[in-house]
């Protein structure tokens, strides 16, 4: 079969939970014998969990080595996926496609020997039971029990000084403190540097605490918060250090004389609105007192020689409710202040989708997750969310332990927004326009002023990043981004201001001409480098194409980008939206459009009808472009489309002329640098000539695919030429050579972890095998073609159930083939799917097996019992039925 399936994803979700002893991981720690296994090439020391191969190390993974544990210890057993669930994520919930990644991983450590580990379809997985495995004992007197637990900061006794006791634990910055407390040893001036509400001061007094035994002269905070006038600081500070300061020398000669050589640490808590003063005390104390380590808050650094800046941003945030939400930071924060707040609070399959969506809508900053999380008992998480938009002054602060400034949101956000310059105010308000991500360029183009340059530009980004008002996002080139909370504060000015229309268009015209660079780049950027370009723009180009198609007046610019934008969609998989924008915008065409921007527009909307299957009306779109791109002589955007019609009218069986169209669409594209496009009319030419019953042809196209995949690092590309060369040989009767291509297929699937094409090349693989008459070889590999298919469905499903009816028939289990025949037939009809050569050639074998094994009636009834079962119920029989191996005395093995 030649069908490939898309990628999937997985996580896990993880219950709340309190374990005693537990490794880094958090798991519980095994407290009984912990052994040392061997078998063959392998040692699994689980004392040092450590894995061997032939004597040497290899990087397992803690998962995949507790998956491999969990599989030896009960090997010559099935061990079902809800039991390896439960010994290797303990206390949590997974999807299956993560145990399968772990799988995965395990089997690619055991190389040649990953068939000791079988599949049993919807029933679990199983250590092959007659490989010996050698049990080393612990050795007498070594001591049993866990491994010491590791904490985000260590037990210290109270600390010399007047840091606060917290309140609550510290959630979600283990690795921030971590990171933090290096500093402060490595560095005596440490910037803590983030926006307000985001967690500064109590990750400084969290480090300061585990730092205490460093300084035997104490940690003391200075809180410049309630302060005003500038000299005020030093004494402050004096007040706080029991300092008397004299009229006869300065504030800071005193300060610093008087601590001298103590070993001290001094946490200045938010510096921003006196930086001056505030700077100028702890450079002056640092020159002169050696034994003076300082951690300043701030949401800019203080610009002092020697300064260490960590930056601290919001809290993780998971991107959807699957998988392990409590591992984020700004979940678990939310959650353990809600349930204070309210008693009755649990975090269920319900209310985790709200409590994500409140998470990612408050950006994981952590003022704002326990403002929210307070007004549970009153709200609900659905009135929360309802609130969320009136975000900033919904979430007002109880009158305890928020500071002033920070009682509500708004006047958090109006503090930093106040201390802004003018021009400063004026791009920070325009940056409201973007949607997530945005670069230098895109903010001088959209967000600058008539008089302003891109570096004046880079000039305010920078003073905006200082002062913690923009995120940034590292990279080449880096982008930035508003915090959603923040954006909400300048799109109200932006509003305020009158310049939000001005803005938007700028906005949408910038990313028309962006993603018309964007989507020229393609046939020449290596496919993961395009994908990340596209995927940086998808937010703003939504934005822009609301905006654009709102109003017809503005329709060159949404021909013009959802064009542009067309091929960002099919690339990404996001074919309904981009078929949604490219309708609103085809109506748009006028004979005024520039022939260009209506052939691009009219190519991708052809293109996302075909893998949709809307053939006719695709082949229309697409001859539209085809026509209008001979006109202007745009040869890239001709070859783009002949090679797309040229597929359709192979699918239809018009191979003749697809393939004219197809050899045109290469010519055009002699002398150009286009990889990509040359490897899909290089594929399709290959599946036209080996339709055709050209092998030689075919063989040519597939390799001259293989070498330009392999140009392009195109894994997954590689892999769909592997498995079409090994289909070709094998319709050539070249079984050998077939199974070499489909193992090498199988290889590469694998290393990528694509599990749906993956299924699909094992199954190819067990085709071949059993054509051989290798069945004991075959069954593995069919097996866990079976297990993948069966999550998926559809067409290869149905063909690993055909392939199982015949293993079935050759193994003697008649009735069962013949039942399982028929669901088969039955869906192929009502389908109207054809059988590929290679399905055709197992179901005439098939056919035949059973034709002399039982009589016409016995086929026929048998055949009725099976057509009148749904997918499931014929998935089920097989498992049950086929699928456990049968002896040559005629017993069945439930364990294989």
């Amino acid at each position: 079969m030649k069908e490939i399936a898309e990628q999937q994803c997985w996580n896990g979700l993880m219950r709340p939970s309190r374990p005693q002893d537990t490794d880094q991981e958090g798991r519980t720690q095994d407290q009984g014998h912990r052994p040392i296994m061997r078998f063959g090439r392998y040692t699994v020391d689980t004392r040092s969990r450590r894995f061997e191969v032939d004597g040497q190390a290899v990087e397992l993974g803690s998962r995949a080595f507790d998956l491999l544990v969990a599989l030896i210890e009960s090997r010559g057993t099935i061990v079902s996926k809800e039991e390896i669930i439960r010994r290797v994520w303990p206390d949590v919930v997974v999807d299956e496609a993560n145990l399968r990644v772990q799988l995965a991983k395990v089997r690619k450590a055991l190389d040649d020997d990953r068939h000791l580990i079988r599949t049993v379809p919807s029933r679990g997985y199983l250590f092959a039971g007659d490989v010996p495995v050698a049990i080393d004992p612990m050795p007498d007197g070594a001591a049993i029990g866990p491994a010491p637990p590791v904490t985000s900061a260590e037990i210290v006794p109270e600390p010399l000084g007047n840091l606060p006791k917290p309140m609550h634990s510290l959630i979600g910055r283990s690795i921030q403190l971590m990171d933090l407390r290096h500093s402060i040893g490595q560095h005596r001036l440490v910037t803590l540097v983030g926006p307000g509400g985001i967690g500064k001061t109590r990750l400084a007094i969290a480090a300061g605490r585990a730092m205490a035994p460093s300084f035997p002269d104490g940690v003391w905070l200075i809180d410049l918060a309630p302060l005003a006038d500038p000299q005020a600081v030093t004494s402050v500070a004096a007040t706080v250090l029991g300092i008397r300061l004299s009229q006869m020398e300065t504030a800071v000669s005193a300060i610093a004389s008087a601590i001298g050589t103590r070993r001290m640490l001094l946490i200045f808590d938010n510096c921003e609105h006196l930086i001056g003063a505030a700077a100028e005390l702890i450079r002056q104390s640092l020159a002169r007192a050696p034994g003076l380590s300082v951690v300043a808050t701030s949401q800019e650094r203080l610009d002092i020689q020697g300064e260490q800046v960590c930056r601290l941003g919001p809290l993780d945030v998971p991107s959807d409710a699957r998988g392990d939400v409590l591992g984020f930071g700004a979940v678990a924060l939310f959650v353990e202040r809600a349930c204070a707040a309210d008693r009755s609070f649990v975090l269920d399959q319900v209310s985790r989708e709200r409590v994500v969506e409140i998470c990612r809508r408050l950006d994981g900053i952590p003022l704002a997750l326990e403002m929210a999380a307070a007004r549970v008992p009153l709200l609900g998480l659905g009135g929360l969310l309802k609130g969320l938009d009136e975000r900033l002054r919904m979430l007002k602060g109880s009158k305890h332990g928020i500071r002033d400034r920070h009682r509500t949101l708004l006047d958090m956000v109006e503090w930093s927004y106040g201390l802004l310059d003018r021009a400063d105010q004026e791009v920070f308000r325009r940056l409201a326009i973007f949607a997530g991500l945005f670069s230098l360029e895109a903010a001088a183009a959209v967000a600058g002023s008539d008089r302003s340059d891109r570096w004046d530009m880079a000039d305010s980004l920078g003073r905006l990043l200082d002062k913690s008002l923009i995120a940034i996002e590292p990279g080449e080139p880096p982008h930035y981004r508003l915090l959603e909370t923040l954006r909400l504060y300048a799109a109200e000015r932006l509003a305020e201001s009158g310049e939000r229309e001005a803005c938007a268009e700028r906005h949408a015209r910038y990313f028309a001409e962006r993603s018309g660079q964007v989507h020229d780049a393609w046939p020449t950027t290596p496919e993961p480098a395009w994908l990340a370009m596209a995927q940086l723009d998808l937010d703003n180009i939504r934005v822009a194409l609301d905006w654009a198609l709102a109003d017809p007046s503005r329709a060159p610019t949404a021909i013009a980008l959802a064009g542009a934008a067309g091929r960002h969609w099919s690339r990404l998989g996001l074919i309904a939206e981009g078929k949604r924008y490219t309708d609103r915008a085809l109506p748009l065409i006028s004979p005024e459009t520039p022939p260009v921007m209506a052939a691009r527009l009219l190519q991708h909307a052809g293109g996302l009808r075909v893998i949709v299957a809307e053939g006719p009306a695709a082949l229309t779109f697409l001859k539209q472009a085809e026509a209008l791109y001979r006109q202007i002589d745009d040869r890239i955007g001709l070859a783009s489309v002949l090679a797309i019609i040229g597929a359709i009218l192979s699918i239809r069986s018009e191979f003749a002329e697809a393939r004219t169209l197809l050899n045109e669409a290469k010519d055009l594209l002699a002398d150009q640098q286009s990889t990509k496009q040359l490897f899909s009319i290089e594929n399709a030419l290959g599946i036209v000539a080996s339709t055709m019953d050209e092998p030689a042809e075919a063989r040519t196209s597939y390799v001259r695919a293989l070498q330009l995949a392999r140009e392009m690092g195109n894994a997954a590309g590689e892999g769909e030429i592997l498995n079409n060369l090994a289909d070709l040989e094998f319709g050539c009767g070249n079984i050998e050579r077939a199974i070499d291509w489909a193992q090498k297929a199988v290889s590469q699937f694998r290393s990528c972890e694509l599990f749906p094409r993956l299924g699909l090349a094992l199954y190819n693989l067990a085709t071949y095998l059993i054509a051989k008459d290798e069945l004991s070889t075959a069954r593995p590999h069919a097996e866990e073609a079976l297990s993948l298919a069966g999550d998926a469905g559809g067409l290869t499903l149905l063909a690993c159930l055909q392939q199982w009816a015949l293993i079935g028939a050759l193994e003697g289990r008649h009735d069962e083939a013949a039942r399982l025949l028929g669901f088969v037939e039955l869906t192929y009809a009502s389908t109207g799917e054809v059988r590929e050569k290679p399905e055709q050639q197992i179901y005439d074998r098939l056919s035949a097996l059973l034709a002399t094994a039982l009589s016409p009636a016995s086929l026929q009834n048998r055949a009725a019992e099976g057509a009148s079962w749904s997918e499931a119920q014929a998935l089920r029989f097989t498992i049950d039925r086929l699928v456990p191996y049968q002896f040559a005395d005629g017993s069945v093995s439930s364990e294989v």
